[in-house]
C-alpha cells in the first residue's frame, strides 16, 4: 500500500514534470516566433536600408547631371559673351570704315573743287 502511495506521488510528479516540459516547450516555441519576427524585421530593415542607399545614389547621379548642365549654361553663357564681343569689334571696324570711306570721299570734294577752281582760272 505504501509502495502504491509512492508510486501514484511519483506518477503525480512525473506529471507536474511533463507540465512544467510542455510550458518550457511552450516558451521555446514562442522565443522562436519571437526571434523569426526579429529576424523579419531585421529584413525589412536591410531593405529599407538598400532603397536608402538606392535613393541616395540616384540623388548624387542628379546633382552630377545638374552640376554638368549647369558648366554646359556656363560655357554657352561665355561662348554667348565672346560672339557678343566680336560682333561689337566688328561695328567697331564697320564704323572705321565707315569713317574712311567719309575721308576719302572729302577728299575727293576737296580735289574736284581745286580740279574746277583750276579750270575757272
Amino acid at each position: 500500500m505504501i509502495f502504491g502511495f509512492a508510486e501514484m506521488i511519483f506518477g503525480f510528479a512525473e506529471m507536474i514534470f511533463g507540465f512544467t516540459e510542455m510550458i518550457f516547450g511552450f516558451t521555446e516555441m514562442i522565443f522562436g516566433f519571437a526571434e523569426m519576427i526579429f529576424g523579419f524585421t531585421e529584413m525589412i530593415f536591410e531593405f529599407a536600408e538598400m532603397i536608402f542607399g538606392f535613393t541616395e545614389m540616384i540623388f548624387e547621379f542628379a546633382e552630377m547631371i545638374f552640376e554638368f548642365a549647369e558648366m554646359i549654361f556656363g560655357f554657352t553663357e561665355m561662348i554667348f559673351g565672346f560672339t557678343e564681343m566680336i560682333f561689337e569689334f566688328a561695328e567697331m571696324i564697320f564704323g572705321f570704315a565707315e569713317m574712311i570711306f567719309g575721308f576719302t570721299e572729302m577728299i575727293f570734294e576737296f580735289a574736284e573743287m581745286i580740279f574746277e577752281s583750276a579750270e575757272t582760272i
